[in-house]
């Protein structure tokens, strides 16, 4: 998960450090707080779904936890962009592995 935005005006791609994830720094005494993207910071998020779904239902196992994540995932529209092929059709594995490549499983629905 990296944070990325179209600039409006230009349509220039761009990084913005406001729009990451705050977490604890690893030099604490140093600063307190610092700035987090890409990967480290989808896992955080994996991670805290994974916690609130084991709090709301403790009895199931990791594996199902794990399960219920992964199959949530969908890719979006904006994923997906101008592609005229159902990456979901049998026959388009060329297509199917790009996609992981880029996007993972997609969106997750914490729903």
């Amino acid at each position: 998960m990296i944070t990325l935005l179209r600039n409006p005006h230009e349509g220039a791609i761009e990084q913005r450090d406001s729009l990451e994830l705050v977490t604890t720094a690893a030099s604490f005494r140093r600063r307190l707080l610092a700035t987090t993207n890409a990967t480290s910071a989808a896992t955080a998020l994996a991670s805290r779904l994974g916690a609130r779904l084991l709090a709301a239902y403790p009895d199931l196992w990791l594996e199902s936890v794990r399960a219920l994540i992964v199959h949530s995932g969908r890719w979006t529209s904006e994923m997906l962009g101008n592609w005229v092929i159902d990456p979901h059709a049998s026959g388009n594995s060329r297509e199917v592995e790009l996609l992981l490549r880029l996007y993972g499983f997609g969106a997750v629905d914490e729903e």
